[in-house]
C-alpha cells in the first residue's frame, strides 16, 4: 500500500510539472515558481496527512521522515522537468565584463572575510577568559580553544602524513587536499595550527570573492553582498576559520560553479578536481557540471538536428575536463589501494574507529527527530535540532530556487544533502550544510524584503554566536 501511494504521489507530481512548464505562450520563469508552489503544497499537504493516519508513538518523527521522502520525490520531478526544458531553450553564456573596480572589490570582500573571523577569535577569547579562567594571552590560548576534534586530525595528517599501521592508520578516512595545503604553509609559518588557520581563512577570502562574482551572473550587485553576507554570518560558519577543510572545499566548489556558469570548462575541471580531493562531496560537483553542459552547449538542440559530430567536437574541446572532477576521488581511492591493498579502506576504518557506515538517510532522519524532540537528550540544543533544522531549511531552500536559481544549483543542493546526511552515525550534519555554497544565493535572494532581511541577519548571528561558544565547550562537531 506504501508503494502504491508513492507511485500515486510521483504522478500528480509528475503530471503537475509536465501541465505548468509544457504549456503553450507560457514563460518559464512564472510557470517555475507557480509550479513550485503548487509542488510543496502537495507534498507538505500530503506528508501531513500520511503521518496523521500512520504515527504510532509520535507524530512528529514520522512527518519528518514522511516529508523528506515526499520532498526528494517531487524535487527531482521538477528537477527533471525544468532541465529538459531549460535545455530546449537557447542559453546566452555570460560574457566576461571587466569592471574597473574590482581589485577594490576583491579586497574589500576579503577583508570582511577576514575581519568577521577575528571578531569570532575575538568574542571566543573573552568567553574562554570568563569562563575557563584563561590566563594566558590571545595567540597563547588559541590551541586549547580552537583545535578541537577533526582540526586535530587534520594537523597529524598535515605533518605526519598517512600511516598504514598504529593509532595513525585511522587518518586515511580523511582526504589529503587540505593536509597538504597546511603542510606546504608551515614551510613558511613553522606552525602546523597556524598554518592551517592561515589556509582557512584565505580560502574563505577567496570563496567570498568568488560567491560574489557568481551571484553577479544572475542578480544584481546587493543580492551579491547579501550572499557573502549570510556566508559569513551562517550559524555554525566559524568553522570557515580554524583548521577545518570547510573554507578550502567552499572555495574550490564556488569557483568550479563560477567557471561552470562561464563555460571555462578547463578551470571548471581543476576546481571540481581540488574539491573532490578535499571532501567526499566534492564529486557531486559533476552533477551540476553535466547540466550546466548540456544547457550552455545546447546539446539536445544538437540531437534534434542529429549533429552528432558537433556534439563530439564539442565534448572532446570542452566536456571532456568535466571527467576531471571524479578522477579527484578516484586519485583518493589509488592512495587507499597503494597504502593499504583495498580500494575502499576508508570505510573499513569509517566503521572501526567511527561507527560510520552508509544508511538510509530518511531512517536516519527519523531517528535523529526523536533524539531533538526527547527532553532527556542533553545533546539535542547542539546536535539534533540543528541537523533537522538544516536538513529541513535546505529542503526549504531546494524548493525555492527551483523557481529563481539554475536548476543546476538545486539539483547539487538535492544530492549534496542527501550523501552529507547519510552516514549511519551522523554527529556533523549541520556542519556539513556549511559547504553548500548555493543556500547562500538562495537566502539572498529570498531575503530581497528589508524586513526578511533583518529577520534572517539576527537570527543567523546570534545562532553563530551561541553555536561558536558551544564549540568551545565540546558541544559542536
Amino acid at each position: 500500500m506504501k508503494y502504491i501511494l508513492l507511485a500515486l504521489f510521483f504522478f500528480i507530481n509528475a503530471g503537475s510539472t509536465f501541465f505548468v512548464l509544457f504549456r503553450k505562450n507560457k514563460e518559464l520563469l512564472p510557470a517555475k515558481i507557480q509550479l513550485t508552489c503548487i509542488n510543496s503544497i502537495i507534498t507538505v499537504v500530503t506528508a501531513l496527512i500520511y503521518s496523521l493516519v500512520t504515527y504510532e508513538n509520535s507524530f512528529c518523527p514520522e512527518f519528518v521522515q514522511v516529508l523528506g521522502i515526499l520532498s526528494t520525490i517531487s524535487i527531482v520531478v521538477m528537477i527533471i522537468g525544468v532541465f529538459f526544458k531549460e535545455a530546449s531553450i537557447v542559453q546566452i553564456i555570460p560574457e566576461d565584463i571587466k569592471e574597473k573596480n574590482n581589485a577594490s572589490i576583491f579586497f574589500k570582500i576579503f577583508g570582511l572575510a577576514i575581519a568577521s573571523r577575528l571578531i569570532i577569535y575575538f568574542v571566543g577569547y573573552i568567553y574562554g577568559i570568563q569562563t575557563f579562567d584563561i590566563k594566558t594571552g590571545f595567540l597563547e590560548s588559541f590551541d586549547s580553544m580552537w583545535n578541537k576534534w577533526d582540526s586535530i586530525h587534520y594537523l597529524n595528517l598535515a605533518q605526519n602524513g598517512y600511516s598504514t599501521d598504529g593509532e595513525n592508520a585511522k587518518l586515511i578516512v580523511f582526504y589529503p587536499f587540505y593536509p597538504l595545503l597546511i603542510r606546504i604553509a608551515a614551510v613558511m609559518f613553522k606552525n602546523y595550527l597556524v598554518s592551517g588557520v592561515v589556509v582557512s581563512n584565505l580560502c574563505l577570502g577567496v570563496g567570498c570573492y568568488y560567491l560574489y562574482k557568481l551571484v553577479k551572473i544572475d542578480f544584481d550587485e546587493e543580492t551579491a553582498f547579501r550572499s557573502v553576507k549570510y556566508m559569513l554570518i551562517y550559524p555554525f560558519s566559524f568553522f570557515f576559520g580554524i583548521a577545518y577543510t570547510e573554507s578550502t572545499f567552499v572555495a574550490l566548489s564556488i569557483m568550479a560553479l563560477y567557471y561552470m556558469r562561464k563555460n571555462k570548462w578547463f578551470l571548471a575541471g581543476i576546481c571540481g578536481f581540488l574539491a573532490a580531493l578535499t571532501k567526499n562531496q566534492g564529486i557531486i560537483l559533476v552533477i551540476p557540471a553535466a547540466m550546466e553542459y548540456v544547457i550552455s552547449n545546447q546539446v539536445f538542440d544538437e540531437l534534434r538536428k542529429k549533429n552528432l559530430k558537433n556534439i563530439l567536437k564539442s565534448f572532446f574541446a570542452k566536456g571532456i575536463y568535466i571527467l576531471m572532477i571524479p578522477l579527484g576521488t578516484l586519485v583518493y581511492f589509488m592512495i587507499n589501494e597503494i597504502l593499504f591493498g583495498n580500494w575502499n579502506e576508508f570505510l573499513v576504518y569509517q566503521n572501526k574507529y567511527f561507527g560510520n557506515s552508509f544508511g538510509n538517510v530518511f531512517k536516519n532522519i527519523k531517528r535523529i527527530t526523536q533524539s531533538a524532540i526527547s527532553p532527556e537528550d542533553t545533546f539535542r540544543l547542539t546536535y539534533w535540532i540543528p541537523f533537522i533544522l538544516s536538513f529541513l531549511l535546505v529542503i526549504f531552500l531546494i524548493f525555492y530556487s527551483i523557481g529563481r536559481l539554475r536548476i543546476s544549483y538545486s539539483a547539487y543542493m538535492l544530492v549534496f544533502l542527501l550523501i552529507s546526511f547519510s552516514p549511519s552515525f551522523l554527529l556533523s550534519g549541520a556542519r556539513y550544510i556549511l559547504s553548500l555554497a548555493p543556500i547562500y544565493i538562495s537566502l539572498s535572494v529570498l531575503a530581497r524584503r528589508k524586513e526578511v532581511d533583518v529577520i534572517l541577519t539576527y537570527s543567523s548571528t546570534l545562532l553563530l554566536g551561541f553555536y561558536t561558544l558551544a564549540f568551545l565547550m565540546g558541544r559542536v562537531l
